[in-house]
């Protein structure tokens, strides 16, 4: 009897691991080639907002902004401070620096909290202000224990923070601070997740969200995690084939922890040090390369196996290549912002001070001397 039933509880067992293989989830893992020719477009350009340029509001760079249009505010992170603007681009303030009281030294993150009309500001990596809409300090509190590139709002108690210090005393990347208790409650994503963590940097749009969905990513990972159930995963691994930097290559400057030289020396050979951006937008993974060219793979969210190479970011948005709009400033839903400084569409001899240019089906006149503009496209 035993002899008659084997082969059939051997067939079940072959079933059941056939079944079990098949409920596996997929590979999350990616191979950045493009799989297809054809191009890709995610949005185009509906409006142009022209910052103000004062004394007081001159602007060289702009790492980030976000825009608030139910409050009518633009901020503009720029100089190491935060700028407000009007939706129309009226210049409205700016946080004062100095030592004194209510004064800010070097922002180098921000995010606003439009429900409770305040936002948040880190001052040197190790400082964190709480703003009202007009710029005025609410509280400052020292996160020397966790500094940090980049921070999000998780709800009126508690922000999202980015560590800069993982590989050394610190082990991940991300921890949530409770402005009640002063201190980490919880960590998310060891340091594991990156195969050089000492050598991290921040990029102004760590975190993003779209809808109820919250994305987070770090240079020095190459991928783009989700919060899901009181935790990080990873969405996505982005392979880089014969451009990831070997071991053997990266580990000399791991030991002697020199970031700078990195990059550099690893474009030299043709590897990528890391992810200029990752990010999510319009149902696709948004990865841009720190190559020569600025790269930008685009992957669909429900097909993986659409891998799409326009060139740079800007081609993807009927957008100008320039050297200012590879990066966006500002992800929100149904929209992405980028800065673009009008200096890069007069030759080096500036022969005339204004200019009319079209962007897409957009008019504006510039001036080589105003501040960069914002392109708000749509999807």
């Amino acid at each position: 009897m035993i002899k008659k039933r084997l082969p059939l509880i051997i067939s079940l067992i072959d079933v059941l691991i056939i079944w079990g293989c098949s409920q596996q989830p997929k590979s999350n893992i990616v191979t950045l080639q493009p799989t297809t020719s054809d191009e890709l477009y995610l949005g185009t350009p509906t409006e142009i907002v022209q910052l103000e340029t004062t004394e007081e509001s001159s602007l060289d760079y702009i790492y980030k902004t976000f825009i608030d249009d139910e409050n009518d505010k633009i901020f503009v992170l720029a100089n190491f401070n935060v700028y407000t603007f009007s939706r129309k681009g009226k210049f409205q303030s700016k946080l004062k620096q100095g030592n004194g009281p209510g004064e800010i030294n070097m922002i180098v993150a921000f995010c606003a909290d439009a429900k409770n009309k305040r936002f948040y500001a880190l001052d040197m990596g190790n400082t964190l202000h709480i703003f009202n809409y007009d710029g005025e300090i609410i509280e400052t509190q020292k996160i020397t224990a966790f500094p940090s590139f980049d921070i999000y709002p998780k709800d009126e108690e508690n922000v999202f923070l980015y560590c800069n210090y993982v590989g050394r005393n610190e082990k991940f990347f991300v921890g949530i601070y409770n402005l009640q208790r002063k201190e980490i409650t919880q960590k998310f994503i060891s340091e594991e997740e990156s195969p050089y963590a000492i050598l991290t940097m921040g990029n102004a749009n760590n975190f993003q969200k779209i809808g109820d969905r919250l994305f987070f990513s770090s240079p020095n990972i190459f991928g783009l995690f989700e919060a899901k159930a009181d935790t990080f995963r990873r969405n996505i691994t982005y392979d880089l084939g014969p451009k990831s930097v070997p071991e053997n290559f990266y580990s000399p400057y791991v030991n002697e922890r020199k970031r700078a030289r990195f990059g550099q020396a690893c474009r030299e050979n043709g590897y990528v040090p890391y992810l200029l951006a990752s990010f999510y937008y319009n149902q696709h993974y948004i990865s841009i390369l720190d190559d020569e060219k600025g790269s930008c793979f685009v992957i669909d969210e429900k097909d993986r196996s659409k891998i799409y190479m326009n060139g740079q970011l800007s081609d993807y948005f009927n957008l100008p290549k320039l050297e200012s709009l590879q990066l966006p400033t500002g992800i929100q839903e149904k929209q992405i912002t980028f800065a673009c400084s009008p200096l890069e569409f007069f030759d080096d001899d500036i022969q005339e001070e204004t200019k009319l240019i079209s962007i897409a089906d957009l008019n504006i006149e510039i001036r080589y001397d105003q501040n960069p503009f914002l392109i708000i496209a749509t999807d």
